[in-house]
């Protein structure tokens, strides 16, 4: 399972995947988000960061310290 970091247009998106290519290549349009990212949460929009191993709980974790402006 992995870890996922992706910029979209001055935002970060955290995630956790057990397909984070995939799902990035999915899109977002489902997640609660910033009005400023409506229209743009598909993949071309997308700048990967990063991919790591981790788990659906630090996830949560990192989400939690960081405290998400909206949605994640």
């Amino acid at each position: 399972m992995s870890l996922y970091l992706v910029r979209y247009e001055g935002y970060l998106k955290l995630g956790w995947s057990s397909q984070p290519f995939q799902r990035i290549a999915n899109g977002f349009w489902d997640n609660v988000h910033p009005s400023a990212l409506c229209g743009k949460l598909g993949p071309e929009h997308a700048e990967i960061l990063g991919i790591w191993a981790g788990s659906k709980a630090q996830e949560q974790t990192l989400h939690w310290m960081l405290q998400p402006e909206c949605g994640e």
